[in-house]
This record gives structure tokens, C-alpha cells and sequence, in this order.
């Protein structure tokens, strides 16, 4: 009976880590991109400069 009462009380804290953990993924992901999307601009930008002057 402790079992099954322990395991009901653990299955949100389960659900909930879960999904924080994937939340710091996505952030990850998240900031990869902006950082290579402003690596990007940086890199037309001074592409862009070079062209004209």
C-alpha cells in the first residue's frame, strides 16, 4: 500500500521534470540559433561592406 501511494505521489513530480527538462532543451536550441543567425548577419554584413567601399 506505501508502494502504490508513493508511486501515485511521484508520477507528477515525474511529469513535471519531464517537461522542464525539455524546456531547457528548447532553450538550448533556442539560443544555438539565435547565436548562428547573428553569426550570419554579422558575416553579410561585413560581406555587404566589402562590396561597396
Amino acid at each position: 500500500m506505501v508502494k502504490r501511494k508513493l508511486a501515485f505521489d511521484l508520477i507528477p513530480l515525474q511529469f513535471y521534470f519531464s517537461h522542464v527538462f525539455q524546456k531547457i532543451v528548447l532553450n538550448n536550441k533556442i539560443e544555438k540559433y539565435l547565436f548562428s543567425t547573428q553569426l550570419i548577419l554579422h558575416d553579410l554584413d561585413r560581406l555587404d561592406n566589402e562590396l561597396i567601399y
